[in-house]
This record gives C-alpha cells, structure tokens and sequence, in this order.
C-alpha cells in the first residue's frame, strides 16, 4: 500500500543564508524538500512531505550551510506550534480509522 504524501508548506525565518545555498542544503536532504523561488527578505518559503522530513531536519540543514534561525520570542513560539501541528498532522494522518463514530448506537 502505498501512503500518499503529506505535503506541507511553510514560510520561515532565516538570517545568513540566500536563496540558492538553501536550497543546495536543502537539495542535499534527500527528502523532497523545495524551495520556492519566490522569497521575501529573509524569510524562505519551503514545501515539504512530512512523511520524509521534519521542521528539525530543515533547520539543521539550514545551519549547516550557515544560515540561522531568526531570534525572537515571536519566532520561537511560531516554530513550536509548526512542530506541533506537524506531528499532529503525522499522528491523525497514520491513525488506524476504526469507523466507530459511523455506526449507530444498540437498541437496548
């Protein structure tokens, strides 16, 4: 069976790094990670299947070619909540489906 991909896509936050050595870092992963051409400043947009890579593995790609994440308390919180939803997505996404919410209830 094959499992269909769970394509995310995010705009992120990186100082030290342009468009083109990211996506070599990025191109290097393996795992089906894009760019998209169209950045603003330092923000990058990057799509991505959940099921072959995670926020963590961008970020360390990212840092390894020298760019870092941006500071701020703001910019923290918002990379939490995107892991968490996410592994959120990941967790629903390879739920077994029991159909329990389809059935009636028994007549007693």
């Amino acid at each position: 069976m094959t499992r269909t991909p769970l394509i995310v896509t995010r705009s992120l936050s990186f100082n030290g790094i342009g468009v083109e050595a990211a996506t070599a870092a990025l191109a290097a992963l393996g795992g089906g990670a894009d760019i998209d051409a169209e950045s603003r400043g330092a923000r990058l947009i990057i799509r991505y299947d959940l099921r072959r890579l995670r926020l963590d593995d961008i970020e360390k790609a990212i840092a390894e070619a020298g760019g870092r994440p941006a500071g701020g308390i703001f910019e923290k919180v918002r990379r939490s909540w995107m892991r968490f939803t996410d592994e959120n997505r990941l967790n629903n996404a390879e739920a077994p489906s029991h159909g329990c919410c389809n059935r009636p209830p028994r007549g007693k």
